[in-house]
């Protein structure tokens, strides 16, 4: 697989993820249950971004 494809991927999942992370610390910080699930669906959308990247690498893998 080329060096440079699904770089756009990994740096969302990589951007989503520390977002994530910064809004679960202050979730925690200020008991914010908005702010909770707020930080879930982050990491979740980060989760599915890595996803994405892993699915492209076996195809390219088995191609």
């Amino acid at each position: 697989m080329p060096s440079d494809e699904g770089e756009g991927s990994q740096d969302m999942a990589r951007a989503l993820y520390e977002e994530g992370v910064a809004v679960l610390e202050e979730a925690r910080r200020l008991r914010d249950e908005r702010l909770l699930s707020r930080a879930v669906g982050l990491l979740r959308r980060c989760a599915d971004a890595a996803d994405t990247r892993v699915a492209r690498c076996r195809r390219w893998t088995w191609r």
